[in-house]
């Protein structure tokens, strides 16, 4: 049985990882909105709900406070946290298609009201930005100044993508899905806007529970959290949870897209040669969230709480230690 520390645990190896800074532009958005149904915000309104601390008004980044992440199983929506690289777009229901193409035998186009009608599950999935915990990086790292909330769980509904997957009947040689949101922007070098999308091998898409959420926490996904329609990938890091989902589709090699071949990559030293390993699975970490650091407290009793999460495998054990001189306490995973 492997047992876990609880604490403040980041990983000393791999490193940390690759990010950017986008820079939104009113000139692509324009654009890009001309072509399709997709609006956007170009000064977007900074949320203020409890429980959420605001790292970026412009794109939208909040973090959920420690104190919020001992709510429940499941995070209010209102306090779940937020990641954007782009302004957030405004997708309307009775316009919005989602298209699946590329390498299959039937192309489709659907709406929501036709996505809800296919069969339909719902999962507990815990989400967490691959920067999370940044702003403790020594030396600092590039990105967002995430402190250690950009992780939450909710319950999401949708309809399993490997259902999607039979109606299409993707063919032999395709290799991988891509996922396209409608969120658009400039990032990296290039002065040309692109939009978010992200990637998943097949044999990744049929080992996994994936979603195309909906629904969060019985209800209508939020427009802050991808309505109408957004990826759902449990285990993973949220970058490919893609949201505002419009496009699918099936292609014979591995995708270079920007956000998948030039960002989220670990990279760290190894006898003297730069490694580098793609942003996958959720690693193991935990959190005391009560106390709170250097809290003081008379001598006595004290409850000591905390979360402990994991992409790998279900958190079975934790273990507190009080002191380095002492043993560590035991728990269960419950």
């Amino acid at each position: 049985m492997k047992k876990y520390r609880l604490g403040i645990s980041l990983p000393a190896e791999p490193g940390p990882v690759r990010n950017v800074r986008e820079r939104p532009n009113a000139e692509c958005v324009a654009h890009l909105a001309a072509t399709d149904h997709t609006t956007f915000d170009p000064t977007p309104k900074v949320m203020t709900a409890p429980g959420l601390v605001v790292r970026c008004a412009d794109p939208l980044n909040c973090e959920t406070s420690i104190q919020a992440l001992m709510g429940g199983v499941a995070m209010p929506s209102a306090r779940f946290y937020l990641r954007n690289h782009f302004p957030i777009p405004r997708l309307e229901a009775n316009n919005y298609r989602l298209t699946i193409g590329g390498l299959v035998r039937h192309p489709l186009s659907l709406s929501l009201q036709e996505l809800r009608t296919m069969p339909s599950c719902s999962r507990f999935v815990t989400l967490e930005c691959a920067g999370n915990g940044r702003a403790l990086f020594d030396p600092p790292a590039e990105g967002e100044r995430w402190e250690l909330g950009a992780v939450s769980t909710s319950e999401w509904t949708g309809v399993p993508l490997v259902e999607l997957l039979k109606r299409v009947g993707v063919l032999t040689e395709a290799r991988e899905a891509v996922f396209r949101g409608a969120d658009v922007g400039v990032a990296g070098e290039s002065s040309q806007p692109i939009r978010f999308e992200r990637s998943l091998r097949l044999d990744e898409i049929h080992i996994g529970d994936a979603l195309l959420a909906y629904a969060m926490n019985g209800e209508p996904l939020s427009r802050e959290h991808g309505y109408p329609v957004r990826l759902v990938v449990p285990d993973w890091y949220a970058v490919a949870s893609v949201k505002w989902l419009t496009d699918i589709r099936f292609i014979d090699r591995s995708f270079s897209g920007f956000f998948q071949a030039d960002r989220y990559w670990y990279q760290w030293n190894r006898e003297g040669q730069v490694a580098a390993e793609p942003v996958t699975i959720q690693k193991v970490r935990s959190l005391i969230t009560e106390p709170s650091p250097n809290q003081e407290f008379r001598r006595g009793e004290l409850a000591i709480r905390g979360v402990a999460w994991s992409g790998a495998a279900p958190i079975e054990c934790v273990e507190v230690s009080v002191a380095r001189c002492l043993p560590a306490l035991g728990g269960d995973g419950n």
